[in-house]
């Protein structure tokens, strides 16, 4: 079946499909396994000395003929030389685990390209401002377009255990792939984040370099009070929309 007929048989049975494009969050890494190569030396047995016949006694017959050993006279021993075993490598010590961090966050996305980001939860007044400010961004560059705004929650760490990598590492590959899949998902070119708190776990090269771009904002608080924040907000999305859609 063609690749794109089985995605639109997936699309219509609404199933997700997901290919990661790193190590996904708390996932155990391979361990890589090394063996050694065992190089025994060269194992040379010594022949014992052949004795030489005594003085006037009968020679032996032929050249193959054993010769004659003096009584009392003890077989030289012969020592072959020890093996040793290869010694199993060390392991390196391993490193300390990360301090493990904590938050929350509301993800709100949109039809129109744009998600937003909080950290947190959304409070009813901070609610109606992100719908404001997602009808202003239809009316002024798609008019044509509802804005269909969903809400979902991100938290972390994910799962409670002290085996998995709980630190900030883990959090930003984490937090990072979900924004992407979702902009996958929707098709969605801009994510305005508010307030920095968040800043630190997105991968803004990643997801600039899937056509993803961050639009950082001031708290929602701040927004709700100052006339100012909200004119800084409405002008970065006015420069990131044109520079989305500007040609080389």
């Amino acid at each position: 079946m063609l690749e794109p007929r089985r995605q639109s048989f997936l699309d219509a049975m609404g199933v997700i499909s997901y290919v990661p494009r790193f190590v996904l969050p708390n996932a155990r890494p391979s361990a890589r396994c090394e063996m050694p190569v065992p190089r025994p030396g060269d194992v040379r047995s010594e022949a014992p000395a052949r004795a030489a016949p005594p003085v006037g006694g009968t020679a032996g017959v032929g050249p193959e003929a054993p010769a004659v050993r003096p009584a009392g006279e003890a077989r030289q021993r012969v020592e072959m030389p020890s093996i040793q075993a290869p010694s199993a490598p060390t392991k390196p010590a391993a490193a300390p685990p990360a301090e493990a961090v904590r938050f929350a966050a509301d993800l709100v996305t949109t039809q129109l390209g744009l998600m937003f980001l909080c950290e947190g939860s959304l409070r009813p007044e901070q609610k109606r401002l992100v719908a404001n400010i997602a009808a202003a961004f239809s009316r002024h560059f798609l008019p044509d377009q509802e804005a269909g705004l969903q809400a979902s929650r991100f938290s972390w760490p994910v799962l409670q255990s002290a085996g998995l990598a709980q630190g900030a590492d883990a959090a930003r590959d984490a937090l990072s792939a979900n924004v992407l899949a979702q902009a996958e998902r929707l098709r969605m070119k801009w994510v305005v984040v508010f307030g920095d708190g968040l800043l630190p776990y997105l991968d803004s090269q990643l997801l600039a370099q899937e056509g993803v771009l961050l639009v950082p904002a001031a708290e929602l608080a701040e927004l709700l009070q100052s006339a100012a924040a909200k004119a800084a907000l409405w002008r970065a999305l006015q420069d990131a929309v044109k520079g989305g859609t500007e040609s080389p």
